[in-house]
C-alpha cells in the first residue's frame, strides 16, 4: 500500500515536471525550463528515501516483537501481481526515458523497481516463514529490501545533484562535438579556444570559442560561424549551439589539436 502510494504520487510529479520542462523560453527563463525535471527527480528519492525509513521501522519492531503472519496467501499473491506489473512498466518506463532522455521518467523507472523488488522481498519472506516457521525471517528480509530502496533513492539523489550543477554532456557526445570542431577548424582556418558543454535535462548546450583570422572580413567570420554550428547542431537535434569570438589571430591555418575541452 505504502509503495503504491509513492508511485502514484510519484508518477504524478513526473508528468507535471515534464510538461513543465516543455514550455519554451520566457521573460524570466531565458534558457527554458529544462531542469524542471530535475526537481521531480529529486522528489521521487525524496519518496523512494520516507518508504525506507517505514519500512525499516516497521522490520524492526517485527524482528524485536515476532508477530504471526495473518493472511499470508492474500497477501503474497497480490505482493507478486504488484512486484510484475512494477517490473513492466519500469522496462517500458526506461526505454521512453532514454528515447527522450527524461531525467523524471528515469527516476520514475528506478522508483517501480524498487516497488517491485520491495513486493518480492514480501513474497520471499512470506514464503520462507511459512516453509520454515521462523517469524523473524519474513522482516528481516524486509529490512534487507528497505536498505536497497536506500541505495537506489541515494543514487537518484546524487544524480539530480550533479545534473543540477550543470554537467558537461555525455562523454560520447562531447568526443562528436570536439571532432567535429577539430575538423571545421582545421578546413576554415580558425582557432578554437574552448569548447564548453552543460547538459540540462532534455537539453543540451554547447558553447564554442573561436578566434578568426584578422585578414577576415565580418562576412567571412559570420559564415564560418554558421558552418560550426549548423555541423554541431547536425549531431543532435534540438541541441543549443552558440559560437563566440574570442580574438583575432595571424592570418593562418591553426593545428587540428587546437581544441580544448573545459
Amino acid at each position: 500500500m505504502l509503495e503504491t502510494l509513492t508511485v502514484t504520487i510519484g508518477s504524478g510529479i513526473a508528468v507535471a515536471a515534464i510538461r513543465v520542462s516543455g514550455q519554451g523560453p520566457d521573460a524570466r527563463h531565458a534558457f527554458g525550463h529544462a531542469k524542471a525535471e530535475y526537481f521531480a527527480s529529486f522528489l521521487d528519492a525524496v519518496l523512494i528515501l520516507i518508504t525506507m525509513i517505514l519500512i525499516l521501522i516497521s522490520a524492526i519492531d517485527r524482528l524485536r516483537h515476532p508477530q504471526p503472519l495473518e493472511n499470508a496467501w492474500l497477501g503474497t499473491a497480490i505482493a507478486f501481481g504488484s512486484s510484475l506489473f512494477s517490473l513492466y512498466f519500469a522496462r517500458k518506463l526506461f526505454r521512453t526515458a532514454r528515447q527522450e532522455r527524461s531525467v523524471s521518467l528515469q527516476a520514475e523507472a528506478r522508483h517501480l523497481v524498487v516497488s517491485a523488488v520491495v513486493s518480492l522481498g514480501v513474497v520471499t519472506g512470506v514464503m520462507l516463514t511459512l516453509l520454515t516457521g521462523w517469524q523473524r525471517l519474513d522482516p528481516a528480509i524486509a529490512l534487507a529490501a528497505g536498505l536497497m530502496a536506500g541505495v537506489t533513492g541515494i543514487a537518484i539523489l546524487a544524480d539530480t545533484l550533479q545534473g543540477l550543477m550543470d554537467s558537461q554532456i555525455g562523454r560520447g557526445s562531447l568526443a562528436a562535438v570536439q571532432r567535429v570542431v577539430a575538423d571545421d577548424a582545421a578546413e576554415l582556418g580558425i582557432t578554437v579556444l574552448a569548447v564548453r558543454t552543460r547538459a540540462a535535462g532534455s537539453e543540451d548546450f554547447v558553447e564554442v570559442v573561436v578566434a578568426m583570422p584578422d585578414t577576415w572580413s565580418v562576412q567571412q567570420a559570420r559564415a564560418a560561424s554558421d558552418r560550426l554550428e549548423r555541423d554541431i547542431a547536425a549531431l543532435q537535434p534540438g541541441r543549443h549551439v552558440t559560437v563566440a569570438l574570442g580574438g583575432g589571430v595571424p592570418d593562418a591555418a591553426p593545428a587540428p589539436d587546437a581544441v580544448i575541452s573545459r
